[in-house]
């Protein structure tokens, strides 16, 4: 997964806009959270090339949700008497909304390591 890396962090660079290297330990840690999250969504082990695109985007999108203070939720209702806001917290981490491009990559024969787990358990 290293030699990964490298080119994502390139690409999520380039859509930030940053031409040093100033901010390049903070995205690699969200560029290998993103792949960690994905990996395990889609039951991988590896990452496709495919997804290189996608996990630059998911992580610009993280990126810009940390440094702009907003959370992962999103608003679900507002009422106005007695002041009520209700978000919707299904949105699923970082991975929130990205599931229908992620699909595809989807593993069904894949095991999760708690599966594997519990098979080997007396």
């Amino acid at each position: 997964m290293e030699e990964v890396k490298p080119e994502i962090l390139a690409d999520v660079k380039m859509l930030l806009g940053f031409e040093d290297g100033s901010h390049d330990d903070v995205l690699l840690f969200l560029i290998e959270s993103v792949i960690n999250d994905a990996l395990a969504y889609c039951r991988l082990a590896f990452l496709p090339r495919q997804l290189y695109g996608l996990i630059a985007q998911i992580t610009v999108k993280l990126w810009q949700t940390e440094r702009g203070g907003e959370n992962y939720a999103s608003v679900k209702s507002v009422t106005e008497g007695d002041r009520r806001i209700e978000f919707d917290l299904s949105a699923d981490g970082a991975l929130g909304g990205w599931h229908d491009r992620l699909k595809p990559y989807v593993n069904k024969s894949g095991r999760l390591p708690s599966e594997i787990c519990r098979e080997d358990a007396p």
